[in-house]
C-alpha cells in the first residue's frame, strides 16, 4: 500500500544531483507549500553538517517532503527529527523503512489539519551511514524503562549507576525538579513528568492532585500549566500519570490538560494502565501514545516472575515498556544486578531505549 508513495528515484539520489533547499520544484496542488518549506529548513538542521537537500512535491497526489542526505539516521537523528514534526503541529500515523548495508530509507505518513486535509509524507534517505535506526535486524528483546516520580539527586545517581538508557519522569512542583531535569539532559537521557489526576476515591498519602474542576476551569487550568512549567524550568518529551480513576473517565478534563501540555512542546504520552479514554484522546490531540506493560515492583521472586514475562513480551511485539517508582531500591537492585548479568563477558541479550527511542506504531 505504501509502495506507491516511495519516489524510485530517491533510491538513487545522490547530493550532487539532488535539488537545494532553494530550487526545489514545487507541484500545483501543494497547499501552504510556505509551510513545508519551512518544515523542511528545520528538518535539515537534524544534520549540522549540512550535507543534505529536500525537494517538495506532489506527484502522487499527496504532498511528499523528501530529504537526502549523506550521513547517519540513528535514534538520536529520528528522535530529533519527529520532534521537529511534533512541535510543527505534525501527527504520525506511520513509519516504515528499509535498510541495506550503509544506506536506509524512512517514510513516515502524517497529518496536520492547518496544512492539508490529506496525508503529508516525509521520506528520508541516508546513505554512508555508520548508523541506522532501528539496529536492524532486532535479535535481542528491547525494553524501555521508565523511572517514575524521580525526586532526588540520590534517586537519579542510584538509576545512573544501572549504566543504560532510561527514561525519567519527574516528580513536578518540587524544588529540586528544575534541577534534576537539567542534570538529566547532562546525562543524555530523557525527562519526562509525571502527574497526579484526581482519583474516584482520595486520600491524604494521594499528595497534590489535579482535580477535574481544576481542568474544567479555564483560569485554574491556564494557573496549573504555568505552574507546571515554572517547576519543570524547560521542556520535557512526555508525561504519564497516577492516580486519575475519576479523571482520564471525563474527556473534556483530558483535552483541558493535554491542550496545555502540547503548548508546552510535549509531545509523548505513557498510559500507565488500561483506559482507553486517555489513549485515544491523546492520539487525538497529537501525541504520540504508548501503553504501560507492567509496572515493576514486588519481592525478589515477584520480580523475577514479572522480568521473565517483559522478555517475552519484548520478544514477541520487539519491545517492552516498564514502569517503575524511583525510591524502589528493591526493584533497582534487581535490574541493576539483571543489566550486570546481562553485560557479563560482553554479552548484551537485551537492548534498553528510551521512550522516543520506541519503534512508531500507527497512531
Amino acid at each position: 500500500m505504501l509502495k506507491k508513495f516511495i519516489l524510485p528515484v530517491l533510491l538513487l539520489l545522490n547530493l550532487n544531483s539532488a535539488p537545494s533547499a532553494n530550487t526545489e520544484t514545487i507541484e500545483s496542488g501543494v497547499k501552504a507549500v510556505g509551510d513545508l518549506q519551512t518544515v523542511a529548513d528545520n528538518l535539515l538542521q537534524v544534520w549540522p553538517e549540512k550535507a543534505c537537500a529536500y525537494h517538495i512535491s506532489q506527484d502522487t497526489g499527496y504532498p511528499l517532503v523528501s530529504i537526502a542526505c549523506r550521513g547517519n539516521f540513528s535514534a538520536t537523528e529520528r528522535r530529533n527529527f519527529l520532534d521537529i514534526l511534533y512541535k510543527n503541529g505534525y501527527l504520525l500515523k506511520n513509519e516504515t523503512y528499509k535498510l541495506r548495508d550503509s544506506s536506509g530509507t524512512y517514510l513516515y505518513k502524517t497529518s496536520n489539519g492547518t496544512i492539508s486535509e490529506d496525508p503529508i509524507f516525509f521520506k528520508v534517505y541516508v546513505r554512508e551511514a555508520t548508523a541506522l535506526y532501528p539496529q536492524m535486524p532486532v535479535t535481542v528483546p528491547q525494553i524501555a524503562i521508565v523511572v517514575n516520580e524521580l525526586a532526588t539527586e540520590k534517586e537519579l545517581a542510584d538509576w545512573q549507576s544501572l549504566g543504560v538508557p532510561l527514561t525519567y519522569s519527574l516528580a513536578p512542583f518540587r524544588n529540586e525538579t528544575a534541577e534534576l531535569r537539567n542534570r538529566i539532559n547532562e546525562y543524555g537521557q530523557e525527562a519526562w513528568v509525571t502527574l497526579r489526576l484526581e482519583p474516584l476515591r482520595s486520600k491524604p498519602s494521594d499528595g497534590k492532585v489535579l482535580t477535574l474542576a481544576e481542568a474544567l476551569n479555564a483560569d485554574e487550568i491556564e494557573n496549573f500549566a504555568n505552574e507546571l512549567n515554572k517547576s519543570l524550568g524547560g521542556e520535557v518529551k512526555g508525561f504519564t500519570y497516577l492516580l486519575g480513576s475519576a479523571f482520564v473517565k471525563n474527556i473534556y478534563a483530558l483535552r483541558a490538560l493535554m491542550s496545555k501540555l502540547r503548548e508546552a512542546q510535549i509531545t509523548l504520552f505513557l498510559e500507565p494502565g488500561h483506559e482507553r479514554n486517555a489513549i485515544e484522546t491523546a492520539r487525538i490531540m497529537s501525541f504520540h501514545s504508548f501503553q504501560n506493560n507492567a509496572h515493576f515492583s514486588g519481592k525478589a521472586q515477584q520480580l523475577q516472575q514479572q522480568w521473565s514475562r517483559i522478555l517475552q513480551i519484548a520478544a514477541k511485539n520487539g519491545y517492552a515498556i516498564i514502569t517503575v517508582n524511583a525510591n524502589d531500591q528493591s526493584a533497582q537492585i534487581f535490574l541493576r544486578n539483571t543489566i550486570r548479568a546481562d553485560r557479563k563477558n560482553g554479552s548484551k541479550s537485551i537492548r534498553f531505549l528510551r521512550m522516543s527511542e520506541l519503534p512508531t506504531e500507527e497512531n
